[in-house]
């Protein structure tokens, strides 16, 4: 049984694609219309396509966001990139506020304190201490009512804040 749920589209990241996908093909027409007609276009087409496929992946799969309690596991990430704690093997969950300096920006990051963290706007984090020394973070909207629901399931020794750095 589900206890606390968030799914959301992640609109900051949806303009950043449609900008980077209007970059891509500009690029792509001044690559076109600047090399001789009389070379072969190919390789280059190809070696553009494949530099950009991985950005591009990245881009449409980082426009949906879901955090997900249940019974017996923590999941957070962006649909089909899911990280799943399972309940027993969190060590703490401290909630905090991130910026763009301290977040590294929007998507998949590495923090500065280890560990990744999945942030989709600046504002309000969990970071996930578990397993052997494994950490991650990820924003919350409502960081209220899932620092309740993961009490109730941890215990209130293992739920922490640290809203002194911003």
């Amino acid at each position: 049984m589900v206890l606390y749920e968030e799914k959301y589209t992640v609109k900051t990241i949806v303009w950043v694609s449609i900008i980077a996908g209007l970059i891509i093909i500009a690029s792509s027409v001044a690559v076109w219309f600047s090399v001789p007609k009389t070379e072969e276009l190919w390789p280059i087409i190809l070696i553009n396509a494949l530099a950009v496929l991985p950005a591009i992946f990245l881009l449409s799969v980082m426009t949906r966001f879901m955090v997900k309690v249940d019974e017996k596991t923590l999941s957070f990430g962006y649909p089909p990139i899911i990280v799943r704690v399972p309940l027993e093997q969190i060590g703490s969950i401290t909630f905090t506020k991130v910026g763009f300096l301290s977040s590294g920006g929007i998507g998949i990051r590495f923090s500065s304190g280890g560990g990744w963290n999945y942030v989709t706007f600046w504002g309000d984090l969990a970071r996930v201490e578990w397993g052997n020394g494994r950490r991650h973070g990820f924003s919350v909207k409502n960081p209220d009512e899932i620092r309740r629901v993961l009490g109730k399931l941890l215990g209130k020794d293992k739920i922490f804040e640290d809203y002194s750095k911003k």
